[in-house]
């Protein structure tokens, strides 16, 4: 499963394999808009928050179904800190 974001004409996926290895609530950012991604482990459900901190439009799909319509997705992975 994975988190879709589209903003603007820019898509990003985020894999729910990876957000179980970050923290639950993090910053990201796409096409210059920052935001905030919550994961909820125990649920397994994801959202993302805007900086006004409204709900954004996203969608959790099957990986290949989102593939599917945005084979030029930009896909998150998670990086451990040093």
């Amino acid at each position: 499963m994975v988190l879709g974001l589209q903003i603007d004409d820019q898509f990003k996926a985020y894999p729910f394999k990876e957000l179980k290895k970050s923290p639950p609530k993090f910053r990201d950012e796409l096409n210059g808009k920052a935001y905030t991604v919550v994961f909820d482990k125990k649920n397994q459900a994801a959202r993302i928050i805007g900086l006004d901190g409204e709900e954004i439009p996203s969608l959790t799909a099957f990986w290949f179904a989102w593939y599917a319509f945005h084979p030029d997705t930009e896909i998150y992975k998670f990086k451990k800190e040093k």
